[in-house]
């Protein structure tokens, strides 16, 4: 049996929020790996024996097919890549090693003892992981694996660019992509529209050239189509009014149908809240005499009895539920992901308010019988059950205390982000923290939580939201009148703004936190990161490489390592005399068992090195490279030294 026969189509589906700033990144995607890691992790009922052989076979495929990966397998820098990025798949990720414990994880080999770390990694490094995961997975399926994303208006700049690579790739087979948007919220110049005409032309162009090569059409030569959704028409409303009020005949309903149709466009969630705004003011009744659904106005009077938009609708069904359904719903209304009942019930204890988990059941049950949440078959927890009635939520009537309870919100969320799966929970936090007035929040203490949320999204390769978050810390710091004076946090918030700014291309800004930390830091050792990027930014915006080398020495020089302007010959023999001296007849296989230490200097030699080899100076390399072994023979060295 080579386990081919036919098995049931594997799907996972993630959603973005509308508030995206308080979601995590990949907020959606990791949704998705989370469910495909459940689905393949799965043991089914050991009567299905069938289905249970067939899913085994299927993950032990999977296995096979990660632990022999050159990129994503045990060990490799691309499995540990996924772990940081997402770390909801290490338990499939687990399931792959032939080891108890992942060998990057134990002493390692010298082979890669040099470069096991990895902090940082690019995006380009986490595209390429993701790939390679998926593609492990649809090459050992039967049927194509289908991915459903919704609400892409509302997807985070990391989730955009993955979704660009996966979208063009030419390898990636075997899968479907669903991608669901509001048009009326995409224009032209949304990153979501931009994505599609670059997915379109990419593939277009790989469509162009396989047909040089292929006898046959491309499989993804009508791979992107687009499908508008529409309202419903005048005649489905009416067709749906009469069977909500139990009228065989539509013609009973038109003036009623009409109306709603005009106030509707047929969006038919706004139909649903019209109708129920309508029975609410008691416009629609039952009546009880007759044992039918009525109404005594015109046309033009129901018209005049429901709301413009379906967000105010929404908001006048929320004023008429108790009190307490209200607060759950606006406090669910801050959150981007679905709580359990412990967590709801602390966030719902503010102030003089206290209430225990069974009535924080009750509550999230008869939100769901009047229509406001739903029970997610996934997770177990309450959701709202459109969009609109969170929007509705959120923007509800704020009370005298909500910067309390915005406070003490974000504080809960602090409490209980613990573990990958309750990340999410610091970005929502450190997004209500910063959405506070200046005067209600403790400066250095936010500047502290943006900084430490700042790591952990540029630890997922996100460096448009670690720019975001330190631009804040960065305005924190500012108002709290303590820049410099608080030293320790001001240093390394304004080297993390050096290097995010750099990273994202803002090179003026990357240049005035360059000034500042060159001005006020009290060592060479602390201003070496200002050096090192004003050393980029230069190059990165000249393109004068010979200008970089020139720029680079003099920064060597101020560490110490006396590089003359002129290389003379006497001078090259005297330096290649004095590292083989270091070396002690050893060859270079020997800098591999090196001790590892934390050797920034290093990467300065590493983009002098590169500029010189780009403006063609050989000798400058050969003596960086020396003096950066002898460097690292002294001192130690670190991941830059096997780059060099």
């Amino acid at each position: 049996d080579d386990g081919s026969q036919s098995q049931s189509v594997i799907h996972a589906s993630g959603k973005f929020t509308e508030q995206s700033t308080s979601s995590a990144p990949f907020s959606a995607i990791t949704e998705v790996l989370e469910k495909l890691v459940i689905v393949l992790s799965m043991r089914n009922n050991d009567n299905d024996k069938e289905n249970a052989h067939h899913n085994a076979h299927l993950r032990s495929k999977v296995w096979t097919t990660i632990r022999e990966s050159e990129l994503i397998g045990p060990g490799k820098e691309g499995n540990q890549i996924l772990r940081t990025t997402f770390p909801i798949v290490a338990p499939l990720l687990d399931s792959c090693e032939k080891t108890s414990s992942p060998p990057y994880l134990q002493g390692g080999s010298s082979e890669n003892k040099m470069s096991r770390s990895i902090v940082h990694p690019s995006m380009n490094a986490i595209k390429e992981s993701t790939h390679e995961l998926l593609e492990a997975i649809t090459a050992s399926l039967d049927q194509p694996l289908i991915i459903f994303l919704d609400d892409l208006q509302w997807g985070d700049e990391s989730s955009i660019q993955m979704m660009s690579f996966l979208l063009t790739s030419a390898k990636l087979r075997n899968i479907m992509f669903l991608s669901a948007y509001r048009s009326n919220e995409v224009d032209a110049d949304h990153s979501f529209a931009k994505l599609m005409t670059h997915v379109k032309e990419a593939r277009r162009n790989n469509n162009s050239a396989d047909d040089d090569f292929e006898q046959q059409p491309s499989p993804s030569q009508k791979s992107v189509q687009g499908m508008d959704l529409f309202s419903l028409s005048l005649e489905a409303i009416t067709m749906f009014i009469a069977d909500s009020v139990k009228k065989e005949v539509a013609d009973d309903v038109a003036e009623l149908a009409e109306a709603v149709y005009t106030k509707t466009m047929g969006n038919i969630f706004f139909v649903k809240q019209a109708l129920e705004e309508l029975v609410r003011k008691n416009i629609l009744f039952y009546d009880i005499m007759c044992f039918e659904w009525s109404w005594v106005v015109s046309k033009v009077e129901l018209g005049n009895y429901m709301s413009d938009d379906v967000v105010e609708t929404v908001k006048g069904k929320i004023k008429n539920l108790p009190v307490d359904i209200q607060r759950l719903l606006v406090v669910m209304a801050y959150l981007p992901n679905t709580l359990n009942v412990p967590i709801l019930k602390a966030l719902m204890n503010h102030g003089e308010l206290s209430f225990e988990e069974a009535y924080i059941r009750d509550l999230l049950k008869e939100a769901s019988e009047q229509g406001m949440l739903l029970l997610s078959v996934e997770s177990n927890n309450y959701v709202f059950a459109h969009d609109r009635i969170r929007q509705a939520s959120f923007s509800k009537e704020r009370d005298k205390n909500q910067e309390e309870l915005l406070r003490h919100i974000s504080q809960v969320l602090l409490d209980v982000a613990h573990g990958p799966t309750m990340e999410w929970c610091l970005y929502a936090a450190v997004d209500l923290r910063n959405s506070l007035p200046a005067d209600k929040i403790n400066h250095i203490d936010l500047a502290k939580l943006n900084l430490r949320v700042s790591q952990i999204a540029r630890s997922r390769g996100c460096i448009v939201k670690e720019n975001e978050l330190l631009e804040e810390g960065q305005r924190c710091l500012v108002l709290s009148r303590l820049m410099w004076k608080d030293y320790g946090l001001t240093l390394e918030l304004y080297n993390a703004v050096i290097v995010s700014d750099y990273s994202v291309g803002s090179f003026n800004k990357a240049r005035l936190a360059i000034g500042e930390v060159l001005k006020h830091a009290k060592s060479l050792d602390e201003k070496l990161q200002a050096h090192r990027h004003q050393l980029l930014c230069q190059t990165a915006e000249t393109r004068d490489y010979s200008m970089g080398v020139e720029m680079g020495i003099k920064i060597l020089n101020r560490f110490g390592f006396d590089i003359p302007a002129t290389l003379s010959k006497t001078y090259m023999m005297k330096e290649e005399m004095k590292l083989k001296m270091a070396m002690k007849n050893r060859s270079y296989s020997c800098l591999i068992d090196l001790p590892l230490t934390y050797a920034p200097v290093l990467s300065i030699f590493y983009h002098v090195i590169r500029f010189a080899l780009f403006s063609s100076q050989e000798a400058v390399v050969k003596l960086l490279t020396w003096k950066a072994i002898k460097y690292s023979i002294k001192n130690g060295t670190d991941k830059d030294l096997s780059k060099i």
